[in-house]
């Protein structure tokens, strides 16, 4: 079996979408979640009209893993953050 997959062994406590889906190397699961989710979202991004994810960090510390990634906080709630399609697209390439 290739590295980066999860391990039959692990795949019991591994929740949702990394229980069907492999997790890049070197990533936690919150990090290996969160690139499934920006892949996602670039496929649907080439379907619809979409801008922009936004996500609502429930406090700094979560906040603080988030702008880690490249998420720029709202100015009207500095826990609602955002990160355009475009720096995901580039962050993935082509």
């Amino acid at each position: 079996m290739d590295d980066w997959r999860i391990e039959r062994r692990d795949r019991c406590r591994t929740p949702g979408a990394a229980r069907r889906r492999p997790i890049r190397p070197r990533l936690g699961l919150g990090s290996g979640l969160l690139a499934d989710a920006f892949e996602r979202c670039l496929r649907l991004a080439e379907e619809m009209a979409i801008h922009a994810i936004e996500v609502d960090a429930i406090d700094e510390e979560a906040k603080a893993c988030y702008v880690k990634y490249g998420f720029v906080p709202l100015l009207d709630n500095p826990l609602h953050l955002y990160m355009p399609v475009a720096t995901i697209k580039q962050a993935f390439g082509p």
